[in-house]
């Protein structure tokens, strides 16, 4: 019974967004004024889920590369790249071993999230 309570409330948190265990990161950038960039995101069983939660352009763009690949040539081949507008989030499934960089602006990043 107890087991059944259990999923059943963390079914229901999954249903308004609040993901349960799994791996959270929190990137923040902050300026002369406050955050210029505050993006959270999660992933889980190949489940993930990005927020930008704050940006001075008005944008987060995302960059998702495999994990097992740090070199330069992987910049050509990212996993997914795509903006959000402050405020949105974005979710994908069968989304497995893979890091991503997030920035203010479009520029591609290198792997380990330097600008080329």
């Amino acid at each position: 019974m107890l087991a059944k309570l259990a999923a059943l409330v963390a079914f229901a948190f999954s249903l308004v967004g609040c993901p349960m265990g799994g791996t959270t990161w929190s990137h923040r950038i902050t300026g002369d004024h406050g955050d210029a960039l505050y993006s959270k995101a999660w992933a889980k069983d190949g489940r993930a889920r990005f927020e930008c939660i704050q940006s001075s352009s008005g944008k987060c763009w995302y960059t998702l590369f495999r994990d097992d690949c740090d070199s330069d040539a992987c910049v050509d081949q990212p996993v997914a790249r795509f903006a959000l507008a402050q405020g949105a989030d974005r979710e994908f499934t069968g989304l497995r071993d893979f890091r991503f960089c997030v920035a203010r602006d479009a520029a591609q990043p290198r792997p380990d999230c330097r600008e080329p």
